[in-house]
């Protein structure tokens, strides 16, 4: 799908953030306002936005108007538009025909990630229930925003086209995972991310010697970035993992016929925290908060970049 070339808009970020450096430009629709106040009021009281209810009708095509509905055919909408919030504008850029992979859909997912969020263009459509309201544990200020954004574009555009898929493909993930619903699905799109995490790293600094499995990668990311970490909590992580993708079982039970208890009760909320905090690391934003412990709840602050 092509995107127009002359202004790029994307839906929805509820957050009346201006940016603007180098070639960037990002700032809100002129009807901002309004469609924020009607977003909410059509939004769950849990914060998310949910597909409308969709029909088939009969139609006069002479006049486009309804004759009749057909039976039997609501059903939730399986995809569905938001309203554009904001517009962002590049120049001098050596975007490609894909938009999927392009400099503003970097800045996009990055900004969904930074205010916990689902972000699309305009003209695409989004799948499942949207986060309206942040699902992020961390408060992050505007000019932090311009500080990761910046590190983060000097970065990616010092990489091959194949590596920079990589990296957009890294917030667009974490951002889809915040919208499942089931623990299950949560952690497996989670796991995915966790692994992507590594490959990414082993592109980028070369493989460690010798074979590190899958139990002991986690441990390696976060020793190399400092990330705060326990025996225990990983090996929860570790057994989910294999019991989930080599058994279909999750926590002991059949998908869909139980909830993790116990000590297994967050750990795919674990596993999202631990991700936010890896991908901040993989492209070079240490900060404070990427050294956090992700097994704690409650807020963080989201600081800049500590430079060396």
């Amino acid at each position: 799908m092509k995107i127009p070339t002359a202004k790029k808009e994307f839906s929805f970020l509820d957050n009346k953030i201006t940016l603007e450096f180098d070639s960037l430009t990002i700032k809100p629709v002129p009807n901002f306002d309004i469609l924020s106040k009607a977003l909410f009021e059509e939004s769950n009281i849990d914060g998310f936005y949910y597909p409308a209810e969709i029909k088939r009708v009969e139609l006069d095509l002479k006049n486009n108007k309804t004759i009749k509905d057909i039976p039997r055919t609501r059903r939730p909408a399986s995809v569905f538009n938001l309203p554009a919030s904001h517009s962002i504008t590049l120049k001098n850029t050596d975007n490609n025909n894909d938009p999927a992979v392009s400099h503003e859909a970097l800045f996009i997912h990055a900004l969904a990630f930074l205010y916990g969020t689902r972000l699309q263009f305009k003209e695409w459509r989004f799948d499942g229930r949207v986060p309206i309201k942040p699902v992020n544990n961390w408060y992050i200020r505007d000019e932090t925003s311009f500080d990761f954004l910046s590190h983060l574009y000097d970065f990616w555009l010092r990489l091959n086209n194949n590596k920079r898929k990589s990296v957009i493909n890294l917030f667009y993930v974490q951002s889809l995972s915040r919208s499942l619903e089931s623990q299950w699905n949560i952690f497996m799109h989670s796991y995915m991310l966790t692994d992507a995490v590594w490959r990414l790293r082993c592109e980028l600094k070369g493989k460690p010697k010798g074979y590190i499995k899958h139990s002991d990668r986690i441990k390696f990311l976060c020793d190399e970035f400092g990330i705060k970490h326990n025996k225990k909590d990983i090996n929860i992580i570790t057994e989910i993992r294999n019991e989930l993708f080599h058994e279909s079982l999750w926590t002991g039970d059949m998908i869909g016929h139980g909830f993790a208890d116990g000590i297994q009760q967050n750990a795919h909320l674990n596993l999202m925290k631990l991700n936010e905090r890896l991908i901040c690391s993989v492209i070079g934003y240490t900060n404070e908060f990427s050294r956090t412990p992700w097994v704690h709840f409650g807020t963080f602050d989201f600081d800049k970049l500590i430079k060396i």
